[in-house]
């Protein structure tokens, strides 16, 4: 038996996360590496930047980064649909990639720990009119996963290569078999509530979507504006006659356009009056 106790120490060096998750699997760790910040809400033939960060929480650094995102699935309130090879429309995709492309990775040499080397990462959503998209008051949204994995090696030389992956690369089913409650609290398959063994990872990190929305027609803004000026006219009217010393010019002018219109109106009703009727 004492032969084999140096091998057994030296395993448990060389395999940090033998009989469990990674010790880099801590989401308090895991939650700071990748950053939304923002999205892009376009209209359809538009297209906007998708902004992230990519940080280093943890003590060393982090070599051969690898992070990829995907456009997966489209949703509105009326259908669901993947973006898949199924998918018929070459739009959206990242314009870095290129035309027809929905899938990008950036390739980072090395990543230093710390908040004061984070790397800015910008992709460009490029959209158009013939794929679906929302209506004027029903937004549709595309849900982009994204995928890391690096090599990192320990202050005692061991090394891992940790793989982790957001919501989209996941099925309903495995995803709610890996967020059951654990019958044992301190289940080594288990990571910040969720069995990350089952998903094959060594971290969740954040879905993100971006908008297409029809804009609404300019006549309808005119309308609006048109309405909203009719309206304040009449309010400002309604005002003169209550409180006529506020603005005593303006009152003359309206209580001359008044009598005026009176005026007309009594005339055209004469006029009517003397104009005798035709016997059939």
């Amino acid at each position: 038996m004492r032969r084999f106790l140096p091998l057994l120490v030296l395993a448990i060096f060389i395999f940090p996360n033998v009989g469990g998750v990674s010790t880099l699997s801590d989401p308090s760790k895991v939650n700071k590496i990748l950053s939304v910040e923002d999205t892009p809400q376009l209209a359809p033939g538009e297209k906007g930047a998708l902004l992230l960060t990519l940080g280093n929480p943890y003590d060393n650094n982090m070599t051969f980064v690898n992070l990829t995102a995907s456009i997966y699935l489209y949703a509105s309130s009326e259908e669901t649909r993947k973006v898949d090879v199924n998918w018929s429309w070459s739009e959206p995709y990242f314009e870095e990639a290129g035309a027809g492309v929905r899938e990008y990775t950036w390739r980072i040499d090395e990543l230093f720990p710390g908040t004061e080397n984070e790397t800015d990462l910008a992709l460009t959503v490029v959209t158009d009119w013939n794929a679906p998209h929302g209506g004027i008051l029903d937004q549709g949204s595309y849900f982009i996963r994204f995928e890391l994995e690096f090599d990192y090696t320990h202050d005692n030389g061991t090394h891992e290569h940790p793989v982790m992956k957001s919501r989209g690369h996941f099925t309903d089913e495995d995803w709610a078999f890996a967020i059951q409650p654990p019958l044992d609290q301190n289940d080594p398959n288990y990571m910040g509530d969720i069995n990350l063994t089952h998903l094959g990872v060594d971290g969740i990190l954040p879905d993100t979507s971006f908008g297409i929305l029809e804009p609404f027609p300019d006549w309808i803004l005119y309308a609006l504006i048109v309405a909203a000026a009719f309206f304040l006219a009449l309010a400002l009217l309604f005002y003169l006659e209550e409180h006529p010393e506020k603005w005593p010019g303006l009152s003359r002018v309206w209580i001359r356009f008044r009598s005026s219109m009176k005026q007309s109106k009594r005339l055209s009703e004469k006029k009517k009056e003397r104009t005798p009727r035709k016997k059939v």
